[in-house]
């Protein structure tokens, strides 16, 4: 029996396509997997119909993608949009039997594109959706229900590329971060190189050879990707810097205005359960103030208890089981971010569920680990608590050092630097200095308990 998938052409696969399908078939992206396989957009269109043939029975259910692999995220969510069912982006290759459970899983899909079925259930969405699950950090992660309108809300064209752009794919593409990259690139015709290795050192060698444009990525991630590069940043020809995922602090901002000096640089606010927010094109950390009043890209802010809250149109739809988002009302939701406002800025100060009590007093660890992210001879740092019998947590502080800087002798002096800065319980009890930082799927820092 030939499949649809060996006979369709272009024009008979257009008439089936969905939004995100039609993109990709009207697109000349290129993926390029493991830095040397190279798959064309008509490829991927091809490969979603043969998927989505075998997901048409599975409409209106839900169904878990477990490969790592870029191309196979794509011709997944093109595939669910076809055969009208949910793809949930699973970060891990194997999905534990309490979220089947709990997300109403019906099948997988592995790293061969197979369709392996789990149990019969009845269609629990009536409409297609992209489910992205959190980060589970305290408990089981929630699955958060978008749709590819919303995901796409906010992706421009950009015509001032003087060639075709080349991304740098440096997240996990099961994250929110790492999908709107995968977006941005299928809408700007771009080519997406990605590293089976995902190390540092993987990247910058595949950056150079590639010669990349574009790079989306952490600030953490940026930090350790300039020391790493070193002189051989000059290679690189970027046209544009995006960060996301973290504070994006003027320190970095400075470090890429410095080693990218052609490069257009933004940061962009952004989570899995409130979308794709805005953008900020200025070179400076935080955001207008004004912008609490007028809003921005159809965003209106608002802060409150220190708290910023956002009311969006690309905000998620809501989560896929019984958690309730955090929201203030029907309209508001509590992005779980403390802001300040200072003259015509507001600063982002770190997280809220990321206070510690050190001996009954709240310490942020994102004004430490600021501290010492401004010390030249620093890299990246990451502040964090660890239990302690006497005060409940103490801080301790994982500090990346400048190539040539000396532990032994910076030990003592980034210790009284921040002595004299820093009430004495927030002055980190332990420094260890690490070769790299341990990074979340997301990019960003791990958390540690």
């Amino acid at each position: 029996m030939i499949s649809m998938a060996e006979t369709a052409t272009k024009s008979e696969m257009l008439a089936r396509a969905e939004c995100l399908f039609h993109s990709l078939l009207e697109s000349s992206t290129t993926v390029i997997v493991r830095n040397e396989i190279q798959i064309s957009a008509e490829e991927l269109a091809q490969r979603a119909i043969a998927l989505s043939d075998q997901l048409r029975p599975l409409r209106g259910r839900r169904v878990a993608l477990l490969s790592p692999r870029i191309d196979h995220v794509i011709i997944a969510l093109a595939a669910g949009e076809m055969a009208q069912c949910s793809i949930v982006l699973y970060r891990e290759s194997k999905l534990p039997e309490r979220l089947v459970e709990l997300w109403n899983i019906a099948a997988t899909i592995g790293t061969a594109l197979d369709v392996q079925p789990l149990k019969s259930t009845a269609p629990v969405d009536s409409s297609p959706y992209i489910c992205i699950p959190t980060s589970g950090t305290t408990g089981d992660p929630k699955l958060v229900r978008q749709t590819m309108p919303a995901l796409l809300g906010r992706i421009r064209r950009d015509e001032s590329s003087r060639a075709r752009p080349r991304w740098l794919f440096t997240y996990h593409p099961a994250t929110f971060g790492g999908l709107q990259v995968i977006l941005t690139a299928l809408s700007n015709s771009a080519a997406l190189v990605s590293s089976s290795n995902t190390s540092i050192s993987s990247l910058c060698d595949a950056a150079l050879k590639h010669r990349i444009t574009h790079v989306s990525g952490t600030p953490t991630f940026w930090r350790a990707f300039v020391s790493a590069l070193g002189v051989q940043a000059e290679e690189l020809r970027l046209e544009q810097i995006t960060l996301g995922g973290e504070i994006a602090d003027e320190s970095v901002l400075q470090l890429l205005r410095i080693t990218f000096p052609s490069a257009r640089i933004r940061h962009i606010y952004a989570s899995t359960e409130a979308g794709a927010l805005f953008s900020v094109r200025d070179g400076r950390a935080g955001f207008p103030a004004e912008w609490l009043k007028t809003g921005v890209d159809g965003v209106q802010l608002r802060i409150c208890n220190n708290i910023l809250q956002v009311s969006s149109p690309r905000a998620m739809l809501g989560y896929a089981a019984s958690a309730r988002a955090v929201m203030s009302d029907d309209v508001w939701l509590i992005t779980g971010d403390s802001v300040e406002q200072v003259g015509d800025r507001v600063y982002f100060r770190g997280r809220q569920d990321s206070i510690l009590n050190v001996g009954g007093a709240k310490v942020n660890p994102e004004e430490v680990e600021h501290l010492i992210l401004c010390m030249p001879e620093v890299s990246d740092a990451h502040v964090y608590g660890v239990a302690n019998a006497l005060t409940g947590v103490v801080l301790a502080a994982d500090i990346v050092l400048q190539p040539g800087q000396q532990d032994a002798e910076l030990r003592p002096v980034i210790n009284s630097r921040l002595r004299s800065s820093l009430d004495a319980y927030k002055v980190p009890r332990i420094v260890k200095f690490v070769s790299a930082l341990t990074l979340s799927a997301g990019g960003k820092k791990q958390k540690k308990q």
